[in-house]
């Protein structure tokens, strides 16, 4: 009981002291790039600076309808090997926190032995337990500084996750975008193919009966080569996007090729698509807050630094029994205070330190934003500007399927030769071919849209570890 007044006064004393934390509180700053009141709308697209559907956003690719895509987002979403480190990084980023949290407790240790005592008379046992503790007082916040910056690096660390999710969903998307692209031109390209054999086929039998020369036969066989030649390019693309598409899935390289044999254009939404103000998109944007996050971990660690400052207060404490009599009990509680006295600089010199990394972390959250901003509006702009070459492509296809039904009514009736068909075909699939890119490119646009609108990383619950 005679311990009692000086715990008292201890514990007194960090009543007193614990308010006292070293650092300022950290409060989130909002550059001037926050104040945007609206997204650059002069486009005339399908586009609309309505809030945020989180419901739409939450699943984008749900506006395809395309039930292929779906499943092969929502596999990704599960067995990606990216998605996989993330939460193992996770997982490693809870536990540190925790370790960190555990100093802020009283360490205990448990220790015990047996001795034999031989004498002539006889022997005898001793016996030894004791129970030895410690426990850091944090009177100026050090420990409380470390739990929050730990507690801003987990936070972090979940916001990096579900940008890993964001990028590997879309990357999912685009690259099934892709391969439907792919895949429609080679059609284009082996009925362009056709088209070039008949014409062969027919000077060939012309040059035979005399009434086309060798140069216009040679020009046909070059015609038909350079169209065939194009094919195993495509073959290639074909095969290699089915490899990524099962390796982001977490499946060996063509495991999903008899699953990707048949698949179906996605087609754009026919519903307006909201995009939101600009804060409430920053504020979605994992990668934005995780840089607010990483700031505010350096801003705590700043506070760590100059805890060291502060004198540091350690109670020890022990209980040791020897032999077995009660009078064997031993108590002790020893208040350790210890105060670095001199240093050379290097405490304050390590609090200039962190105090660069948390200005380094400030400069890297104001360009996070503005790479942001400009992801979005560079996304709008390829969407609309995409959207407005897609309407001249469309006059141009028109324009070439009129050219080719006039020149095959011409021919029919011998107003002119085969030649002028097989131009107008020609012209014909070019048209159609570069319809079919941009179409897929508007597709692409739309969903690097929905990425950098922050779509996607709150769907399947896959931001735990």
């Amino acid at each position: 009981m005679r311990y009692l007044p000086k715990i008292f006064f201890i514990l007194l004393c960090f009543t007193l002291f614990s308010c006292m934390l070293a650092g300022k509180d950290y409060v989130r700053p909002e550059p001037s790039a926050w104040e945007m009141k609206k997204w650059d709308d002069r486009f005339d697209t399908n586009l609309s600076n309505a809030p945020l559907s989180p419901k739409v956003l939450a699943r984008w690719w749900s506006t395809f309808e395309n039930k292929t895509l779906t499943s092969l987002i929502e596999r990704a979403a599960s067995a990606n090997l990216d998605i996989r480190t993330a939460k193992a990084q996770l997982r490693r980023a809870r536990a540190e926190r925790n370790i960190t949290e555990a100093a802020g407790s009283p360490q205990a240790t448990i220790g015990g032995s047996a001795q034999r005592n031989s004498e002539p008379s006889g022997g005898s046992n001793l016996y030894r337990a004791s129970l030895d503790a410690s426990w850091e007082v944090d009177l100026f916040g050090g420990i409380a500084r470390s739990i929050e910056a730990s507690e801003a690096n987990l936070q972090a660390v979940k916001e990096g996750q579900r940008d890993v999710l964001i990028t590997t969903l879309a990357e999912t998307a685009l690259n099934y975008n892709d391969l439907v692209s792919l895949k429609r031109r080679k059609t284009i390209v082996n009925q362009n193919l056709q088209a070039q054999e008949k014409y062969f086929k027919i000077i060939s039998a012309k040059q035979k009966v005399g009434s086309a020369i060798q140069l216009d036969v040679d020009r046909a066989r070059s015609n038909v080569e350079s169209v065939r030649s194009q094919i195993p390019a495509f073959d290639q693309k074909i095969s290699q996007i089915k490899n990524r598409i099962a390796v982001l899935l977490g499946k060996n390289p063509g495991s999903l090729n008899s699953e990707l044999s048949s698949i179906t254009q996605l087609n754009l939404p026919s519903e307006k698509i909201a995009i939101g103000v600009p804060a409430n998109v920053l504020r979605r944007r994992p990668d934005v807050r995780k840089a607010e996050r990483q700031l505010a971990a350096e801003s705590a660690r700043v506070g760590v630094a100059t805890s060291d400052l502060y004198p540091k207060l350690t109670l020890n404490g022990s209980i040791g029994l020897e032999s077995l009599s009660p009078s064997g009990l031993l108590t002790s509680i020893a208040p350790r205070v210890q105060y670095t006295l001199f240093d050379g600089g290097r405490i304050r010199e390590q609090i200039k330190a962190q105090s660069a990394m948390q200005e380094e972390a400030l400069i890297q959250y104001e360009r996070t934003i503005l790479n942001a901003l400009e992801d979005v509006q560079n996304s709008i702009v390829s969407y609309a500007k995409e959207q407005e070459r897609s309407r001249s492509l469309r006059t141009v296809k028109q324009s070439a399927l009129s050219a080719t039904k006039l020149a095959q009514s011409q021919y029919r009736v011998g107003e002119t030769d085969f030649i002028t068909v097989l131009d107008a075909q020609r012209t014909q699939l070019d048209a159609e071919d570069q319809l079919i890119q941009n179409e897929a490119q508007i597709v692409g646009n739309l969903i690097r849209l929905y990425k950098s609108l922050g779509g996607g990383w709150d769907s399947m619950n896959q931001v735990e570890g």
